[in-house]
């Protein structure tokens, strides 16, 4: 899933900051996502439309 997000948010050009804005997160969320654990069930929705 880390992959997934990292690869994504690069791809469209975003910063971890302006992920952490659109799903309503922390930047360090972001980056623990990308590193060492899974997004909690309640923000896939959100990482699913970026």
């Amino acid at each position: 899933m880390g992959k997934h997000i990292r690869k994504r948010r690069i791809g469209l050009g975003l910063m971890q900051k302006d992920v952490a804005k659109i799903i309503a997160v922390s930047e360090c969320s972001i980056w623990n996502w990308t590193h060492r654990w899974k997004p909690g069930k309640r923000y896939l929705p959100k990482i699913e439309e970026i």
